[in-house]
């Protein structure tokens, strides 16, 4: 596939998954958590707000991906450091289980399982500027 066809669909796959996930997070989950947190701190509700920190890095670091690809091209999202990488691959580890454990702090990780797509995808497009 053309780099420009990918560039497209890795575009449509954030504005259909990434940005409705994004949005749903931080506007919704994102700020109940720190209420419950503020109004009852207990263990379960320090691990949820962990989590939450967690997924907002995960997203930021996501987003940078998304955007380089989609802006700049394979040769520039091969020269972003594998330290960007590292939360996404976590998250994505996670969310699989976090759907399976509901009531967990790991649950919110099932968050991530629709953004597992572009990660793959973006994956993908960095081996191939690996092997060319």
């Amino acid at each position: 596939m053309k780099e420009s066809t990918s560039r497209v669909i890795v575009g449509v796959e954030g504005i259909f998954l990434n940005v409705p996930i994004t949005g749903l997070f931080l506007f919704g989950g994102l700020p109940g958590f720190f209420y419950f947190l503020r109004q009852s701190p207990n263990t379960k509700n320090i691990l949820e707000a962990f989590a939450c920190l967690v997924i907002t890095a995960t997203l930021v670091c996501v987003w940078r991906l998304l955007l380089t690809f989609i802006f700049f091209g394979r040769a520039k999202l091969k020269s972003i450091p594998l330290n960007w990488w590292i939360l996404p691959y976590i998250s994505a580890g996670l969310s699989l289980p976090g759907a399976l454990l509901p009531g967990t702090a790991i649950a919110l990780f099932g968050w991530g399982i629709p953004l597992i797509l572009p990660l793959v995808h973006l994956h993908v497009e960095r081996k191939k500027s690996t092997d060319n």
